[in-house]
């Protein structure tokens, strides 16, 4: 089977695209059951792709393949199958003449993207319509949402804007929304962020700060078609503070991270130090949790600390907490503040894919 004229781009600038026509050239198309085997040649390139086929998670007409070129030539951008085009669903190739039974076949060597999109021979046809085919778990996300490894979502921040920000509370919920221009997907997280002190006695306070992923919600044309874990935290800092015009002082540092994510990595940085500028200490630890006590100083009062998590928090209910431990060096009266700073990178599918960051101060009391 030979295509001419379908579209390949090579991006020569970030502003700056040229269009070309691309040759195809397929030698093998086979399916049997839930495994594809197709080879051939674009642009006398040869490629050779193998893959598993699941079923879309949004479209019941669709099937989607995790594949990949052997040859070592191709990365494989996206590969699928439409039984039937949804409705005011665009093809890449804007081709009216094709709404059923389409190969979708989008790769890219180098700096140029590949786009094929052709109908599959009927006896093909009809191997699929004989096989039942499973939904892929959630480590394959990607082969759904393929335009994520390709394009830069537009942001929308849908946070509560009643909030003060000169009031400084000690708990925020911050919903961000990412999508698509030419696609009508749209991915939206909920964050919560929060600072609380406790009073205890003998002049000690406690407290702790947190990143929680409180649910998180996928659309298709404004419609909600699933809750997969999409979008998550990662480096994520919290740094606390306590006003420069008291003697407290910070006796002890605690952290802990909360993630289901297939491959953790733990590396925690930590500081403490005088004011809100100058760091004294800084180490890592590989745990998931643990503690440092703060050492007392006559000479030096240790009024900030910060902690850096890279570990990736993608599930509702991940987390990344820090616990303090304050002491009350000089009896006082009225109330003193605490104050915390957040600043975390947001992830796509991938965490290693980072298309935004968030920050946000909150502050707290005690008396």
């Amino acid at each position: 089977m030979k295509f001419i004229g379908a579209k390949s781009f090579k991006m020569l600038t970030p502003n700056e695209t040229r269009y070309e026509n691309s040759e195809l050239l397929i030698n093998n198309f086979s399916i049997s059951g839930s495994e594809l085997i197709l080879s051939g040649e674009i642009d006398n390139k040869k490629f050779n792709l193998l893959g598993t086929i699941y079923q879309s998670r949004i479209h019941d007409e669709k099937l989607l393949i995790d594949s990949k070129d052997i040859e070592g030539n191709f990365e494989v951008i996206h590969t699928g199958i439409f039984l039937k085009l949804p409705n005011n669903y665009n093809l890449l190739l804007n081709n009216e003449t094709i709404n059923e039974n389409i190969f979708l076949l989008y790769l890219k060597n180098d700096d140029i993207y590949y786009t094929f999109e052709f109908e599959i021979p009927k006896e093909i046809i009809k191997e699929i319509s004989q096989s039942v085919y499973k939904d892929y778990d959630n480590k394959l996300l990607s082969i759904e949402h393929w335009w994520t490894k390709v394009y830069k979502p537009i942001v929308k921040d849908k946070s509560n804007k009643s909030i003060d920000i000169n009031s400084y509370p000690n708990r925020v919920s911050r919903t961000l929304t990412y999508s698509y221009e030419d696609f009508s997907y749209e991915y939206e997280v909920d964050i919560i962020l929060e600072l609380y002190t406790r009073d205890l006695f003998r002049n000690e306070t406690t407290g702790e700060a947190l990143i929680f992923i409180d649910d998180q919600r996928v659309y298709y044309g404004g419609s909600l078609v699933d809750d997969v874990p999409m979008l998550g935290v990662t480096n994520a800092d919290i740094s606390i503070r306590l006003d420069s015009n008291n003697d407290d002082v910070f006796r002890r540092l605690e952290w802990d991270t909360y993630t289901n994510y297939p491959s953790p990595k733990f590396t925690i940085e930590w500081g403490y130090g005088y004011g809100p500028i100058s760091i004294n200490y800084s180490g890592k630890s590989y745990n998931s949790s643990g503690s440092i006590a703060i050492p007392g100083s006559a000479s030096r009062q240790y009024k900030l600390m910060s902690v850096l998590n890279e570990t990736p928090t993608l599930e509702v209910g991940d987390s990344h907490q820090v616990f303090y431990s304050i002491e009350e060096t000089a009896p006082y009266s009225g109330t003193h503040y605490i104050t915390a700073d957040f600043e975390y990178d947001i992830f796509l599918v991938n965490h290693h894919t980072i298309i935004d960051w968030d920050s946000y101060t909150l502050r707290g009391s005690y008396k």
